[in-house]
């Protein structure tokens, strides 16, 4: 299984579904960003590769359908209703991991 988790710069809550699934027997993990500011930018061979996206807000599910319309018609995307407003979390807090792990729930095999 193929996974992509997308927010919008890719500093935190993308960055941390990353490391907390990367381990996973059977899931291969990337995370990127929509912004242009981002650490690591969504490209559209990250979209081609993953089987399942996750975006933490609505907003980003927008973003990549303007991005990349076609290439998203056969993927499964999920929105994870995850905000960070004022940067309220930081990298692996323990209160986005749980909220991280509530909306997704097992990855694997």
């Amino acid at each position: 299984m193929k996974v992509l988790f997308v927010c919008g710069k890719n500093t935190v809550r993308s960055l941390t579904a990353e490391k907390l699934y990367q381990k996973t027997t059977g899931v291969q993990v990337r995370s990127a960003g929509t912004e242009r500011s981002a650490r690591v930018k969504v490209t559209v061979g990250d979209i081609g590769w993953a089987e399942t996206i996750y975006v933490f807000e609505k907003s980003q599910l927008r973003d990549l359908k303007e991005r990349f319309g076609e290439v998203l018609a056969e993927k499964e995307i999920l929105v994870l209703h995850i905000s960070n407003p004022g940067g309220k979390y930081t990298l692996m807090d323990e209160r986005l991991v749980a909220k991280i792990q509530d909306a997704v729930g097992e990855l694997g095999c």
